[in-house]
């Protein structure tokens, strides 16, 4: 597996979307995932968490990735001592209880971000103001919300990059 370079270009890439698409749906994610497990189905759980972190760039889940060592050979002796069910259980659960709310901010930021991009954009299907900033003509009224409205979209998309990166850290080998 490569390692990509983060530079500020990296959230309009396509691990920039995938990273987006993941924070939209993570919500429902970590909460079917947390019932899952409060009801006891915690291998399927684990297939649906895991199962939707395809989306984000790294290529696996965590939980199917070898540990290595800092001279790239697989590092002898990184089997783990196989914890209880009830050791596995409980670990799984607390990911999940401080994976939900990072997964509602990681959600309600991607939806402000994906409804003010249309609102911005979409501007002439509203309604006609007259008061708005942007000028007497509807095409400037037009630019000036489109393209006032991308410095704060980009800054949502690195929110973004950043909230799903700690989302990602829950997923732990160790599921």
């Amino acid at each position: 597996m490569t390692a990509t370079k983060t530079t500020w270009l990296s959230p309009l890439r396509s691990t920039g979307w995938r990273r987006l698409a993941y924070a939209l749906i993570s919500l429902p994610v970590e909460l079917a995932g947390l019932l899952l497990t409060l009801v006891g189905a915690t291998g399927t759980a684990r297939r649906l968490v895991h199962g939707s972190a395809r989306l984000l760039p790294v290529g696996r889940p965590a939980a199917d990735r070898v540990e290595w060592d800092r001279a790239g050979s697989e590092r002898p002796g990184a089997e783990h001592a196989e914890p209880d069910r009830a050791g596995r259980w409980a670990g799984f659960l607390g990911r999940r209880l401080l994976a939900v709310p990072l997964a509602a901010v990681a959600t309600v930021v991607a939806l402000v971000l994906v409804a003010n991009t249309l609102r911005n954009f979409g501007y002439p299907l509203q309604p006609e103001r007259v008061t708005d900033w942007g000028g007497p003509s509807l095409a400037g009224r037009w630019s000036l919300h489109a393209f006032g409205w991308l410095p704060f979209a980009y800054l949502g998309l690195w929110l973004v990059w950043g909230l799903t990166l700690l989302q990602q850290r829950l997923l732990r080998p160790t599921d």
